[in-house]
């Protein structure tokens, strides 16, 4: 590994060149995020086994995941990425039972919600570049997944 300084700095350089092109193109991003998420909420709302994650009165997400909680999440996640579907489990731990609060000894079952969330949450893509035909596909892949 070359640790010259100005190795270094070209590395920053070109970090802050990524950064500054991307902040030209966050509304661009976000908006189409927000799209995503909208179109995806009014195609699955209806879905008996599916809770949407409802947006607070007064805050705007941009979406860096689109989740939902949902029965048979295990399950759901193994059928969509069985049919080419970037679904993850990005939480599947509560964060009382990660390593990093052991000192505070929790213990399983002392947060019953947080557990119970962290079995249900479930992710898929709402990325800027994905396309119509690609959320349409997904969505009837769910729909299909509950019948």
């Amino acid at each position: 590994r070359d640790s010259s300084p100005s190795r270094g700095l070209g590395d920053v350089y070109k970090r802050q060149a990524v950064g500054l092109e991307m902040i030209k193109k966050i509304n661009l991003i976000t908006t189409s995020r927000i799209k995503n998420a909208k179109y995806l909420n009014n195609h699955l709302k209806d879905i008996k086994e599916i809770t949407l994650i409802k947006e607070k009165t007064g805050y705007k997400s941009v979406y860096h995941l689109y989740q939902f909680f949902c029965k048979n999440r295990d399950s759901l996640d193994v059928y969509l990425r069985k049919n080419k579907i970037d679904s993850k489990v990005h939480y599947p731990k509560p964060l009382h039972l990660h390593h990093a609060a052991k000192k505070f000894n929790y213990k399983n079952g002392q947060f019953e919600i947080a557990e119970k969330l962290a079995n249900k949450v479930i992710s898929i893509p709402v990325h800027e570049f994905i396309k119509k035909k690609e959320l349409d596909y997904m969505i009837s892949k769910i729909k299909k997944f509950y019948k």
